[in-house]
């Protein structure tokens, strides 16, 4: 279940609240260097938006990998609940880059708080009522794929960023073993 806003006929959201079950669960993704090449808590907040740049308060670039954005999109035409999990311990500056960045929007469920990766977990299977064996996490840090998959969570690797076929070919046989 995730919370989707109401819009009106005139297409503003209203606050009311409805809750919709996602058929399928889909990718958990970890922050940086999954989703870009940078370490949100070296850099300096507040982010900003100047020239169509997002930029830390130091004007450093920060940017997404190549085909994040097209991976993301991919997944929302999906009927998948996709979700991110991040230990960072700078929460409000994760999410105001996720805003910056323009793709928070994409995620049904947000993990971000400093503790360990399985707690995460094990609160994104209280929300999303998916089993372990059903979720896929994609993360570069190897401590967190090792302990995240004694979960049964299937867990990989990705160095250099996430890439769009990758998590395509990994979606496919999760969703054909468990749902096929």
């Amino acid at each position: 279940m995730y919370p989707c806003y109401r819009r009106n006929e005139d297409g503003r959201s209203s606050k009311g609240i409805r809750y919709v079950q996602k058929k399928s669960p889909g990718p958990v993704l970890a922050f940086y260097l999954t989703l870009w090449p940078f370490q949100v808590d070296k850099c300096v907040s507040p982010f900003l938006t100047r020239d169509d740049l997002v930029v830390d308060s130091q004007n450093a670039v920060c940017k997404l990998y190549p085909e994040v954005f097209q991976l993301l999109s991919y997944l929302s035409s999906l009927d998948v609940s996709l979700a991110i999990a991040s230990r960072i311990t700078d929460v409000a500056g994760a999410v105001q880059l996720l805003h910056n960045l323009l793709i928070r929007d994409f995620f049904d469920f947000v993990e971000i708080y400093p503790t360990r990766k399985t707690l995460h977990f094990i609160e994104l299977k209280r929300k999303t009522g998916f089993e372990f064996e059903q979720m896929m996490f994609f993360d570069d840090d190897w401590r967190n794929i090792k302990a995240v998959s004694k979960l049964g969570v299937a867990c990989y690797q990705v160095i250099g960023g996430v890439r769009l076929d990758f998590v395509k070919s990994v979606l496919i046989k999760l969703l054909q073993h468990y749902f096929f």
